[in-house]
């Protein structure tokens, strides 16, 4: 089969888009041709089947009709068997209307709320919020006439159901690659933090994910409370890796920090990475903070980090959360926090302490995400609908074709 996939997302793989990369790979060692579109995001991208093409989300929603027409083109031009669609955003009412004379079978996956996020806390504009709640609105009605409603987690699922009062499937494609995100041994971790400045006789706190504002709070409660441990002469150091648009206002503020009398070597921001160091990096710090405070309705998205953290045998920090606590089992697998400072601080305390746990409830990490992943991400499961949606349009065609 051809298969377009449509996200609004980074074309940079490593930037929030594990459910549409890794999926990819695995889809064309299958023999399927894969076409993405994507948002523009780095000027140094050349490959054949990545079309960046679409804008910022907030420019977008009011340059619709030039995107349909760009969209359009590369569906006729491609001519897919089934086009795959981020449900969300501008995306829904985009791929209605360039599909609109090529009528494609189109599947929507649920892999957020980021319009809901808005009008419930992010969106300080009551412009954006306006919008958002319009999208909402126009979504839904496309969803509710879709014969191809899947989420990637089962509160997503059960969010939507309720929603739209209709089914949706559960096809995780959050496809981890385990000989990617793994534990390393011990000499490859040693040099691994020798080469970055990871202090290897500290335990390594470590944030990556996106630095964007309504992190910016968390994350300097996260550094205020390493920097309090380690006054208090634990052996701590806090690593942040991740990028957004408010990182350089992060670094002015560690650096205000630092300037005030707190350690430098304690805080340790690093610079941009290519996403295949990142789990190497991921493997050789001691514990993982999630990178979301996650208030309704972020709670019911799939926690991409989450699992990559556990993949590599991490002792996890995260906030409670339909989600996470699909994931993280507190004190067995990881530590489920309320989001207060005061809370953190005494969960990194604790695990401080008892030092000796940190591993085995790494090990207890890996293994959970084996045995889950196993269930929820089965790529065949995600073949076969993809199969299954390809011949609405093919009656004739054999179900097993590969192409």
């Amino acid at each position: 089969m051809k298969i377009v996939f449509l996200y609004n997302e980074s074309e940079v793989e490593g930037k929030g888009n594990i459910d549409l990369f890794s999926i990819q790979r695995k889809l064309k060692k299958l023999n399927h041709e894969i076409v993405i579109i994507v948002r523009k995001d780095s000027s140094n991208n050349h490959q054949d089947n990545v079309h960046a093409i679409l804008p910022s989300p907030m420019k977008a929603f009011f340059i619709l009709p030039l995107i349909i027409i760009k969209l359009s083109t590369i569906i006729k031009k491609e001519n897919p068997d089934v086009i795959v669609v981020e449900g969300g955003w501008y995306i829904p009412l985009l791929i209605s209307m360039a599909n609109i004379t090529k009528r494609k079978p189109i599947i929507f996956v649920f892999r957020g709320l980021v319009l809901e996020t808005l009008v419930a806390f992010h969106a300080k504009s009551f412009l954006i919020k306006t919008v958002a709640r319009l999208f909402i609105k126009i979504n839904h009605a496309i969803y509710k006439k879709s014969k191809f409603l899947i989420g990637t987690n089962p509160s997503l699922c059960k969010f939507y159901e309720e929603k739209l009062r209709k089914k949706v499937t559960l096809i995780g494609t959050h496809s981890i690659d385990f000989e990617i995100f793994k534990p390393l041994d011990a000499i490859s971790s040693k040099q691994i933090r020798e080469q970055y400045g990871i202090d290897k006789n500290k335990i390594s706190i470590l944030y990556s994910g996106a630095i964007e504002e309504w992190h910016i709070s968390y994350l300097v409660d996260l550094i205020d409370n390493v920097v309090q441990l380690d006054k208090e002469g634990h052996m701590v150091q806090i690593i942040i890796m991740g990028w957004g648009s408010c990182r350089d206002k992060l670094l002015n503020l560690i650096k205000k920090k630092i300037e005030n009398g707190v350690k430098k070597d304690v805080i340790l921001a690093m610079p941009w990475l290519e996403h295949q160091i990142v789990p190497k990096i991921i493997a050789s710090c001691d514990i993982c903070v999630d990178p979301f405070l996650r208030p309704h309705p972020m709670n019911y998205a799939p926690a991409g980090k989450l699992m990559e953290y556990m993949a590599c045998g991490k002792c996890i920090i995260t906030t409670k959360g339909y989600s996470n606590e699909e994931l993280v089992t507190d004190k067995k697998s990881g530590f489920i926090v309320d989001g207060t400072k005061t809370n953190l601080y005494l969960t990194l305390k604790n695990i401080l302490i008892d030092k000796d746990n940190i591993k085995g409830m790494g090990q207890i990490a890996r293994e959970t995400i084996v045995k889950l992943y196993s269930s929820t991400n089965k790529i065949e499961d995600f073949e076969e609908y993809l199969k299954k949606a390809s011949m609405t349009n093919h009656p004739t065609k054999k179900i097993t074709d590969k192409k």
